[in-house]
Formats: C-alpha cells, structure tokens, sequence
C-alpha cells in the first residue's frame, strides 16, 4: 500500500472534511450504517470524536486544536493522509477490508489524536483518506511523527497486510527500501562513469577532519580551513555551507560526534573557567599579604621594661584608705 501524509499548517477543518465527504448529507447517510455492535460500518472510521454528523466532527477538532499546549506561527494544525491500493488488486478489495485497515492505521499512526476516515471510489482504485488532528486529545501536545517514526508506520501497516491480506500481491511496495539503496549509492562510487555524489564528498572530508581533530573548536576551525564553514541554528552549529549549499550533521549522518565533541567543549570551557576564577582568587591573597601590619614588629620587649605603680605591691592591703 501506498500512505502519504500532507501536513496543513493553514486552511480549515471544514474545507478538509466538504473534500473528504464530498457532500453533508453524504457523510449522513454513510453513518446509517453503524448498526452492528455499536461500530462503524463499513464506510467512515472515527476515533476520539463523539459527533454524529460531520458538523460535530470539524467542532470538536476546533474544540480540540485551542486545548493545543504549545503554540506557534508555523505549528501544523492537522494531517491529510491518504491509503491507496494498487488498481490490480481492486477486485479483491472490500469495504470491511479497507475499514480494517483504516482502523489498524489509526491505532498505529495517532492513538491519541482524533482523526475520521472515510473511503472514495471516484478513482480507478479504492483509496482512504484521513483527517487526523494536529494536537493529542486532552493533553494538546503535538502530534507529529519525525520521518523515521512515520517510515516504520509504513512498515508495520505494510506487514499487517502482507499477514492478513496476502492476496494484495500488487499492493506491496516496501517502505524503505528505495532508501536504503540510495544511502548506499551515496557512500559508495558507482559502476561505469558515475560519480560519488556531493553528499558522500563532504561526508568524506569531514570523516577525515573529525578523526584528525580533539575539540570542538579544532573542529570548526578545521572546517572553516576547509572551505566547509558552519551555520548556526536555535543557537547551535547546525550543519556545513558548501558552495551556498546548507548541509545538516544530521543529514550527514554527524550528529552523535558533533554532540559529543560540543559538550566536552563545553566542559573544557567550564574548568577553563574555574582555574581563571582560582588563579584570580590567588592573586588577590597574594596581593593581600603584600601589604605590611602596622601592628606587627620585629623587636622584642626589654626586660624589666613593663610600667609598675610608685606603691609596693608586697605591701598592698584591702584596708580602705
């Protein structure tokens, strides 16, 4: 199967759902059938709305997307997804099979994020679309996969329908694989007259310079040296600019050895600093001492010397006098 994510950072909930239902009265008449056991049958799939009309559904998104706990100018509001089988395998699929696999879909992708689905036959193949909100139910925090998150969605709903649904031979396309070859011909020189790509150049010079370098600052000098200066981003070196190309340490595969060259730098940083303040403080006790105590003095009292009363006192008495 193929799954697509479109996330929407602007529009409406109302505009996604009129596209998905086509028509009010449509999704009506599609909820006729949750008659068995309380479920949804066969056509739309809801989870974490209680509406029953489609009204309902884009209110309570809204309700939901303000409960949203952190917010931002460019914070997606909610995801368009789509599941398509291949057209070959049209006639094997069914309704309660792509309802299944709606379900099985949303449990995996947002478990706790509203999201409604619903089936289109307007094509030459059976296809799903989802709306799925941009924040979790009640705890309005993000709900946003990073690319390998959502890579290995794709693989474990591709695995579920390799196990329950074999005869969609022509619906397996296996997620991941594409890259997974392509990462290699990146690191790799080509058969013939291709050559290794400007990704696999740079990750090879600085593959060179991280083994030839022991701090942070060796580091960025180097690169600069080098012809690859860094870029910062959020306050932190992000990556490599190489012929006004911006490349990410993450995307070169770096970021554990920048991470860590990073927070030794900054640990040697900290200790330079407390040996400053310790060879200060030095210096102010020695500047301290430099001084002489006026109350201090070399000669030693003569004997004798020490100031006695004109009266006896062998002779002295307690008689008044």
């Amino acid at each position: 199967m193929i799954i697509k994510s479109m996330s929407r950072k602007s529009g409406s909930f109302g505009g996604l759902m009129n596209y998905m239902f086509e028509k009010p009265e449509l999704a009506k008449q599609q909820l006729l059938y949750q008659t068995r056991n309380g479920q949804l049958q066969p056509f739309t799939v809801k989870h974490l709305l209680k509406g029953q009309e489609m009204e309902d559904w884009i209110r309570e998104f809204e309700q939901n997307q303000q409960n949203r706990k952190f917010t931002r100018k460019d914070m997606v509001l909610f995801y368009h997804e789509i599941i398509s089988l291949s057209p070959k395998d049209t006639a094997l699929v069914s309704d309660d099979m792509l309802n299944d696999i709606s379900r099985q879909y949303i449990r995996i992708r947002s478990p706790y994020a509203p999201a409604v689905a619903t089936i289109h036959k307007d094509a030459d193949h059976m296809h799903v679309h989802f709306c799925i909100a941009g924040c979790q139910y009640k705890t309005g925090l993000a709900n946003r996969l990073s690319k390998s998150d959502f890579m290995k969605v794709k693989q474990e709903m591709e695995a579920y329908q390799q196990e329950k649904y074999p005869e969609l031979i022509h619906s397996v396309v296996q997620h991941g694989q594409g890259l997974q070859h392509e990462s290699k011909q990146e690191n790799q020189l080509a058969i013939g007259t291709q050559k290794r790509s400007k990704k696999a150049e740079i990750q090879a010079k600085i593959e060179a310079i991280l083994s030839e370098t022991c701090t942070f600052d060796e580091l960025l000098e180097a690169l600069e040296t080098a012809d690859m200066p860094t870029y910062m981003r959020g306050g932190s070196v992000y990556g490599v600019t190489v012929d006004g190309c911006n490349y990410r340490f993450s995307t070169l595969g770096f970021s554990p050895q920048i991470e860590a060259l990073n927070e030794q730098q900054d640990l040697l940083d900290e200790i330079d600093a407390i040996r400053q303040n310790s060879q200060e403080r030095t210096a102010e006790i020695e500047h301290f001492h430099s001084f002489e105590n006026p109350y201090e003095t070399d000669e030693q009292p003569e004997e004798n010397s020490f100031p006695t009363d004109d009266f006896d006192l062998d002779n002295d008495t307690d008689e008044d006098c």
